[in-house]
Order: structure tokens, then C-alpha cells, then sequence
């Protein structure tokens, strides 16, 4: 028996399709191992808590080419929670012929620093889409 051909776009939205550059993802534990790798325990520059830098997860389109830019500021509990985001934005960027996005996460605990706060209002203030995921904690 022949394994059946795998459409990687069935049931996909058109701005979603994978291109033929993409249609072999890259592996959970790479994704987590390099994701993760931007976020440290000790007091740093993002927040006081942690190393990480929203800078480090700024998506910005290579090329615009005459396509419509959107924005998009997102605030996450933890930073596993952020790697969705930035892989869909990259797919945007590296499929789609007349939309790009630049997006840029921040954790919450990184909003405690009066700097990072400072720069997530500035984000905020030119941004098309917000989206607040899992920043409630129960207590």
C-alpha cells in the first residue's frame, strides 16, 4: 500500500496556505528549544524577572513589495504561549501576495519595567490589532 498524498493546506484559510518553502514545519522541541532560549530567569532588561527582550520577538516583513501592512501587539502570560503567534506571522510574510504583518509580543511580567511598559505604549499606539491572551492569574 502507497501512503496517501498529505494536502498541508486542507482545511486551512487562504491567508494561512503554506508555501512549497513551508510545508514541512519545523519540529515542536526545535521550536520550543529556540523560543525558550530567549527567555532566562534574573533580573534583566524585558522586566525584572526576566532576560528577555520584546525586540528578540519583533516580526517584521523583509520586503513590503507594495502589499498592505497591518500591526499586531500581543501580551502573553508565558512565553511558550507567544511561538504560535510569531510562526503564523512569518508564514504570512513568506506566503501571501498582498498583506504583511509586523507583530510584536510581550510577556506580562516583562511590563513591570517602566522602560518595556513605556515601549509596549508606543506599540500599542500604532497598532491595527491588541490581543491579551492568558494574562489572568488566578490566586
Amino acid at each position: 500500500l502507497r501512503p496517501a498524498s498529505v494536502n498541508a493546506n486542507a482545511g486551512v484559510p487562504n491567508f494561512l496556505r503554506l508555501g512549497p518553502s513551508l510545508r514541512t514545519p519545523a519540529s515542536p522541541l526545535k521550536m520550543a528549544v529556540s523560543d525558550e532560549a530567549q527567555i532566562a530567569p534574573g533580573g534583566g532588561a524585558g522586566g525584572f524577572f526576566t532576560n528577555s527582550n520584546p525586540e528578540d520577538r519583533r516580526v517584521a516583513p523583509e520586503n513590503i513589495n507594495g502589499r498592505k501592512k497591518f500591526k499586531v501587539v500581543y501580551v502573553v502570560l508565558e512565553s511558550q504561549y507567544q511561538s504560535s503567534m510569531t510562526v503564523a506571522c512569518k508564514r504570512i510574510n513568506a506566503v501571501q501576495e498582498n498583506v504583511c504583518v509586523e507583530s510584536v509580543g510581550y510577556l506580562l511580567e516583562e511590563l513591570r519595567n517602566p522602560e518595556t511598559l513605556k515601549a509596549f505604549k508606543r506599540d500599542v499606539e500604532t497598532a491595527n490589532v491588541f490581543i491579551g491572551s492568558l494574562i489572568f492569574v488566578q490566586e
